[in-house]
C-alpha cells in the first residue's frame, strides 16, 4: 500500500487475507496508528517523513528487483511508453526525447514533450536518471491546424480549374499543380525549372517579360496581364494571369505565385464583335437615311434607307429628348446594333 493505509483493524483483516502486505507511508498520522500492528509477521511498514511516496515506492522496488535491468520493469502498453525513452538511452549520457499524448484527471487529452538524460551521481557511485516533461499542447494544436490548414489549400490548388504556379525571382518554375501538366502539355519535370516565357507566343514575349520586370522593380503586389500562351504542340489559346509577387521575411522579392485562367472564348466574342462593329459603322457612313421615321411605339421608331450602293435597309432607334432635340440611343441595322 502506497501512500496510504487502513485503521488497524482494518489491516490486520486485510493480512490475514494475504501472504505478505508492505505499506510505504509518510503520513504521522498512519505511523501513529498502525505502530500497535507490530505483532502481525506479514505486515511490514515503512515510513519516511522527509521523503514522498513516489521516491519511497522506486527504492523499495530497486531493492526487490537488485541486479535486473529497469527496462524489464516497464509496462509495454500505453503507459509505459515513456520507459521506452530508457531502452533508447541505453548506458550512453546523453539526452533522448518524445512527444506523448496523455490524458488529464478530467478525462481531456495532452501533448506532452518529455526528455529522460542519464548522469553519474555527485560521488560517482551510482547512475541517476533525470527527465523533463513539458506541456506542449497548445504548440501541437497550432501545428495540427496548420497542417490540416496545408492540406486543404493543397487540395483547393491541385483540383482547382486554373493553372496555379510559382517561380523564382528569374521567372522559372518552383511550382505547377497539376492543371498546369493538363493543359501545357508538358509533364512536371519538364515545366520545372523552365522559364515562365517560354510558353508565351514569341511576339509577345518582350511584352510580358517587361511588364513583370516592371512589377519586380516597382514592387507591385498584384498584377493582371492578359496574353497568348502556347501548348507542348503548339496549340494557342488567351490566358488571363493574376500575378503576386512573393517576398521573403526581410521584405525582398524571392519570386511570383500566379493563377492563369482561360479567356480565348471571351477575346473570341471581343474581337467578333469589334469586326461586327466596324462593319456596321462601314454601312452607317455609306448609308442615305429617309428621314420618314415612323413611330412603332413610345420612343421606337424605324425609316428606310438605302446605301450608295443601292441596297435596302430598315433601321430601328430608340430615342429619347434631349436638348435641342431627340438622342438616339441604340440603332438596329438588319439585326446588328451600332
Amino acid at each position: 500500500l502506497l501512500d496510504f493505509s487502513f485503521k488497524q483493524d482494518k489491516m490486520r483483516e486485510v493480512a490475514g487475507c494475504a501472504r505478505s502486505v508492505l505499506v510505504l507511508d509518510h503520513h504521522k498520522s498512519a505511523e501513529a496508528e498502525l505502530s500497535a500492528c507490530s505483532d502481525v509477521p506479514n505486515l511490514r511498514c515503512f515510513f519516511d517523513m522527509e521523503r514522498s511516496g513516489a521516491s519511497m515506492a522506486w527504492d523499495r522496488a530497486g531493492e526487490d528487483h537488485q541486479g535486473e535491468s529497469v527496462i524489464g520493469l516497464i509496462p509495454t502498453d500505453e503507459r509505459g511508453r515513456e520507459g521506452l525513452l530508457l531502452r533508447d538511452l541505453g548506458t550512453e549520457q546523453r539526452l533522448v526525447g518524445r512527444e506523448l499524448r496523455r490524458r488529464r484527471k478530467d478525462g481531456t487529452e495532452c501533448d506532452i514533450s518529455m526528455s529522460v538524460a542519464l548522469r553519474k551521481s555527485i560521488d560517482g557511485t551510482r547512475t541517476e536518471l533525470l527527465a523533463f516533461s513539458e506541456d506542449i499542447t497548445a504548440r501541437k494544436q497550432a501545428e495540427r491546424e496548420l497542417a490540416e490548414s496545408r492540406e486543404a489549400y493543397c487540395q483547393l490548388v491541385d483540383e482547382a480549374t486554373d493553372i496555379v504556379y510559382r517561380t523564382d525571382i528569374n521567372g522559372r518554375f518552383t511550382y505547377v499543380n497539376p492543371v498546369a501538366v493538363r493543359i501545357t502539355g508538358f509533364s512536371e519535370a519538364e515545366l520545372l525549372g523552365k522559364r515562365f516565357v517560354d510558353l508565351i507566343e514569341p511576339s509577345h514575349r518582350n511584352r510580358v517579360a517587361r511588364f513583370y520586370y516592371r512589377q519586380f522593380i516597382e514592387r507591385r503586389a498584384t498584377t493582371y496581364l492578359e496574353f497568348p500562351m502556347l501548348t507542348a504542340d503548339g496549340a494557342e489559346s488567351w490566358r488571363g494571369q493574376n500575378t503576386t509577387l512573393l517576398l521573403d521575411a526581410t521584405g525582398e522579392p524571392r519570386g511570383f505565385q500566379a493563377i492563369v485562367r482561360d479567356i480565348t472564348e471571351r477575346r473570341n466574342v471581343e474581337l467578333a464583335l469589334a469586326k461586327q462593329l466596324e462593319a456596321v459603322e462601314a454601312a452607317r457612313r455609306d448609308l442615305v437615311i429617309n428621314s420618314d421615321w415612323r413611330e412603332t411605339s413610345p420612343g421606337h421608331y424605324f425609316c428606310r434607307a438605302v446605301s450608295k450602293g443601292g441596297s435596302s435597309y430598315i433601321l430601328r432607334a430608340y430615342v429619347e429628348p434631349a436638348k435641342g432635340g431627340v438622342r438616339f440611343m441604340a440603332y438596329v441595322f438588319e439585326g446588328t446594333a451600332f
